[in-house]
């Protein structure tokens, strides 16, 4: 039984370290979860017109692709930390 439990384990493991699709959909929980923020502040920032792009998945289903919260990052960083910094 342990063999058995152990690769599976493995086999999981495995399928976790797969790459990941650049135009997969995240959902708001995981794109909230990826950030670094919770759902209703990635809620917020998405009705604010602050967030990345949503794309609709289907007629009841939002999400963000990872190419687009990829580029929402990268249009958010900074050149300093220091406090004149932007």
């Amino acid at each position: 039984m342990e063999v058995l439990v152990s690769s599976a384990r493995r086999s999981h493991q495995q399928r976790a370290a797969a790459p990941i699709a650049v135009d997969r959909v995240l959902s708001l929980s995981q794109f909230a979860e990826a950030a670094g923020f919770s759902k209703s502040t990635a809620k917020r920032l998405v009705r604010e017109g602050l967030g990345p792009i949503i794309t609709r998945v289907s007629p009841r289903r939002r999400g963000v692709r990872i190419s687009d919260f990829q580029r929402w990052l990268d249009s958010r960083a900074i050149t300093s930390t220091s406090k004149g910094g932007n």
